[in-house]
């Protein structure tokens, strides 16, 4: 299948699409030319160059009629993602995860016609990604130096 990720994916998605999903093609608005184009022409454009669906997270798309007429005309599936706004590595990685991990599952559901599928981010608050715990030294029987951290010396 042929993806095409809208210019509002952080373009380091790409790569892990890429190397995941290595039976299908992904490119960017970006590398295509295709940032700034208006919304109705850009679905035009993406079925003639045989894209099966956008990867956005452009919401007014599916809100807006003609806009949602021309999606469905283009022939083309909406994969859509609410992601909560993190700058830098953080929100590079929260994006990457949200959009690899829950490509899976809309591509075990393809369907022929046009669908909507909307992903849901993945946890971003340290609380919910990881759980810290000391090292028990004692249970480990190791030496309480009192100190904490490696020491390769």
């Amino acid at each position: 299948m042929k993806f095409f990720l809208d210019e509002n994916v952080n373009h380091g998605c790409l790569e892990p699409l890429r190397t995941i999903y290595r039976e299908h093609e992904f490119n960017h608005a970006f590398d295509e030319g295709l940032s700034g184009t208006d919304d109705i022409p850009l679905f035009k454009t993406l079925h003639d160059q045989r894209y099966e669906a956008i990867i956005t997270k452009d919401r007014q798309q599916l809100v807006v009629d003609a806009e949602r007429r021309a999606l469905f005309d283009a022939r083309l599936h909406w994969i859509g993602h609410k992601a909560k706004d993190h700058d830098g590595l953080l929100g590079i990685s929260i994006e990457t995860a949200t959009v690899t991990a829950g490509l899976i599952f809309v591509i075990r559901d393809w369907r022929s016609d046009p669908h909507i599928y909307r992903m849901t981010g993945v946890e971003a608050e340290p609380t919910q990604r990881i759980k810290i715990t000391a090292v028990e030294q004692a249970k480990w029987n190791l030496p309480d130096t009192g100190k904490r951290g490696l020491s390769l010396a």
